[in-house]
């Protein structure tokens, strides 16, 4: 006879029963301590600086970095930013510049922001108007811009005079005046580059060609092309037989404001500018002209006039002689100061 004896149950399927139970336990483990690392760690300090500027320096360690963030309210704790850096393998990549939040962001999301560069900076929409002084615009752009200073500013583009572009900016929001003046700056070279040849085959200098395009711009600035190329042609013509050039314009960048009618006493100022009282163009321009009035600079229409005027009605009128100016002056101004 055979005894029968009772099966023995499988070791192999008790095993895997025993590693389904770890790893079912080994994930909870990671879920919790995810969670825990998460808001405890990870989560943005209820600090955190939002719609502020924070810049990382060109150059910085990731310990540097992750201190400067902690410093900031950024973070919590400057071990975990950083073991979260080195998991991805990309600790000297840490992207300088300035950063600007928002809104709050957990330590995840810091790591990809640096990581990428995304710097998300706003950007502040400013026109300069064709024709605009350093001392015009720069006030204006100062109120937009929170690092950039008017006076500073305004000195700093003074410099620059004539070669800065007018046009509508979207400045960053961390720009400072240097920032600002070199965006205008490029912008005018831009401009220039089909001009090339054209200053190449002038008889005057780029320099005495921009002046004299800031005053047919301060003299004609709302006027048409070929209005522009006209009064050009005039201001030319009196350079040229030198003649004063007598150009109203310059008074308003002498007292640096807006003059509406220049009166007697104005054409008094003592002033290197003052080109009633002495010959050439002024020592720079008085503005920064628009393209239109540059290229009427170098394509001017010399009707052989010498005198013009912007009557009452808005519509230049040209003399050849000081009699026929007068003349018109009487007629579409009905003043004789």
């Amino acid at each position: 006879m055979f005894r029968k004896y009772p099966k023995r149950k499988s070791s192999f399927g008790t095993l895997l029963k025993i590693l389904a139970a770890l790893f079912v336990l080994g994930v909870l483990g990671l879920v919790a301590a995810g969670t825990f690392f998460y808001y405890r760690v990870a989560q943005p300090p209820l600090d955190f600086p939002t719609q502020e500027f924070i810049t990382i320096d060109n150059g910085s360690s990731l310990s540097s970095v992750a201190t400067l963030f902690q410093n900031k309210s950024l973070i919590t704790n400057a071990d975990a930013f950083k073991a979260l850096v080195y998991l991805t393998g990309r600790e000297n990549e840490i992207k300088s510049g300035t950063y600007y939040f928002a809104r709050p962001q957990d330590m995840l999301g810091l790591v990809q922001t640096v990581l990428g560069g995304t710097y998300n900076v706003p950007v502040h929409k400013v026109t300069i108007f064709e024709g605009e002084a350093a001392y015009k615009f720069a006030p204006r752009v100062a109120a937009e811009l929170p690092f950039v200073n008017a006076e500073a500013l305004t000195k700093l583009a003074k410099e620059k005079e004539g070669y800065l572009y007018p046009d509508t900016y979207n400045f960053p929001a961390d720009s400072n005046e240097e920032k600002v003046v070199s965006i205008m700056e490029k912008n005018f070279n831009d401009r220039l580059e089909d001009l090339a040849s054209d200053f190449g085959k002038s008889k005057y200098t780029k320099e005495q060609i921009i002046t004299m395009a800031s005053l047919v711009e301060g003299e004609a600035g709302v006027a048409s092309y070929e209005t522009k190329q006209k009064v050009a042609g005039v201001l030319w013509r009196r350079l040229d037989i030198g003649m004063p050039i007598q150009a109203d314009a310059v008074f308003s960048y002498i007292y640096q404001k807006h003059l509406p009618r220049v009166l007697l006493r104005h054409l008094e100022v003592d002033s290197p500018y003052n080109i009633y009282k002495k010959s050439g163009l002024p020592p720079g321009p008085i503005g920064n002209p628009s393209i239109d009035s540059i290229r009427a600079a170098l394509s001017p229409i010399d009707t052989g006039n010498l005198f013009y005027l912007t009557g009452f009605d808005g519509k230049f009128y040209y003399a050849k002689t000081l009699s026929a100016h007068e003349r018109n002056r009487r007629l579409h101004l009905n003043y004789n100061n």
